[in-house]
């Protein structure tokens, strides 16, 4: 659980625009013929491996615990749930968000539970759950600027830092015109770059 000091701390100065979206768990393509054996050979090992960018609170994110630095969230929560209900252990593996789907291709993840949106191109390359979750993706801007952006149009030749392959850096380039997206691997990397002025905005 992320405490409300944590949120009021990272955004206390900054402004938020709402667009809509969903949150859903992405897993390899298979058949019907084939499901049965893709949960045999997880549960032959005895651990699932759910891959994830432990940078998104309050889905997933370091935290000590009892004095160690451990990966802690509501999609860690969901996570344990289905390796309880498959029978066996959770293995997590963190790494950059723009590497998650290669790695679930190449097998060496099970899933992803990364905050993670369908999209065409997505569909096309992996199978995603029913959406568990619907959240409000945020156009976020410093507060003192709040007044400045109003429309789509008003980001016009104005950097917008976006996670990099994430639904917001498609978003930006597509629907913010004129902006210019400046993709970031970690979502903490964001923050700070909109804080330092470095970036207008964060999406």
């Amino acid at each position: 659980m992320v405490k409300k000091s944590w949120v009021k701390k990272k955004l206390n100065s900054l402004l938020a625009l709402v667009i809509f979206c969903s949150i859903v768990i992405p897993v390899t393509q298979v058949s019907a013929e084939t499901t049965d054996t893709k949960l045999k050979a997880v549960q032959d090992k005895g651990f699932l491996v759910v891959g994830l960018s432990a940078d998104y609170p309050p889905y997933e994110f370091h935290q000590t615990v009892d004095g160690e630095d451990t990966i802690v969230g509501f999609d860690i929560d969901i996570a344990n749930k289905i390796a309880e209900d498959m029978g066996v252990k959770l293995a997590i593996t963190e790494m950059n968000f723009d590497s998650l789907l290669g790695a679930l291709q190449t097998g060496k993840i099970d899933m992803i539970i990364s905050g993670i949106a369908p999209t065409p191109e997505r569909l096309k390359q992996v199978d995603f759950s029913d959406p568990y979750m619907d959240v409000n993706q945020k156009v976020v801007v410093r507060k003192g600027d709040a007044d400045k952006y109003k429309k789509v149009t008003d980001f016009k030749g104005v950097k917008v830092g976006v996670q990099k392959q994430t639904t917001q850096e498609a978003l930006a380039k597509n629907e913010l015109y004129g902006s210019k997206p400046v993709s970031l691997q970690k979502v903490p990397d964001l923050i700070l770059n909109l804080q330092e002025k470095r970036l207008m905005h964060w999406f």
